[in-house]
């Protein structure tokens, strides 16, 4: 079960195809960075001085980022967005983060799963550590021009987001929707699903002329609701399982 849990939430959350991503030049966004902290442009690419926390606006809309970059010793990269639409949070939940690997490697950042996402949302990353991180190549997934698609785009990376830890989890998880964009609840559909399921059962013994048995049609919709509920749990939750200390 885990293994197939894994595999969906891979799937689910699988980035764009290399075709759809665009090269953001890392010189072209000299002098337009908000930031309080150190940066350097160098031959490597961009170069990010920190010393306990620094965060860093980047001037552009996207889907997501494609970031190959690394880290002179341990750093946690969390990011988010600031929209003019809606309050900013700093960094509130529910809260996307990472570990950045100290060799050079490829980090995929969903921005539609961040909190108060929108197509005039500006990201918002922010590290926290001790040390210099070098980003040396940034891609793009440019915002979909179609309202419907861009809509749908979000609500599929909302649907499948995997759970992201804070000091707020102990109490609350993040809400799971079905649709995000119209304010649909995962737990809504499920429901709905069992109840169509349990009048299914009884609708089929009606038409084969058999006793109705509505305890077994509620049983048949529970389980289903059940099993409903408990993969999209694990798709969300199994990434959370890496836990081996960096």
């Amino acid at each position: 079960m885990r293994t197939l849990a894994l595999a969906l939430a891979l799937a689910a959350a699988a980035p764009a195809a290399a075709a759809d991503l665009r090269p953001l030049p890392i010189e072209s966004l000299r002098g337009r960075l908000e930031s309080q902290t150190p940066l350097h442009f160098t031959e490597r690419g961009l170069e990010i001085q920190v010393d306990g926390n620094a965060s860093v606006g980047f001037p552009l809309h996207a889907q997501l980022l494609e970031v190959e970059l690394e880290a002179t010793g341990p750093m946690m990269l969390t990011w988010t967005v600031r929209s003019p639409e809606r309050p900013f949070r700093p960094f509130g939940p529910p809260w996307r983060h990472l570990t950045i690997p100290t060799a050079r490697a490829t980090v995929v950042l969903d921005l539609r799963i961040t909190d108060g996402w929108t197509a005039t949302a500006m990201p918002l990353l922010g590290f926290t550590g001790v040390g210099r991180v070098v980003v040396h190549r940034i891609r793009l997934l440019p915002l979909e021009p179609d309202g419907a698609a861009a809509r749908a785009a979000v609500d599929r990376a909302q649907l499948w987001a995997p759970e992201s830890l804070g000091h707020t989890t102990i109490n609350l998880l993040t809400t799971p929707f079905w649709s995000f964009s119209r304010g649909v609840r995962y737990t809504s559909v499920v429901v709905g699903v069992g109840v169509l399921t349990a009048l299914a059962w009884l609708a089929a013994a009606r038409l084969r002329r058999r006793r109705a048995r509505p305890e077994l049609a509620l049983a048949a919709g529970a389980l289903v609701a059940l099993a409903a509920w408990n993969l999209h749990f694990l798709v969300r939750f199994v990434p959370m399982l890496h836990l081996a200390p960096t």
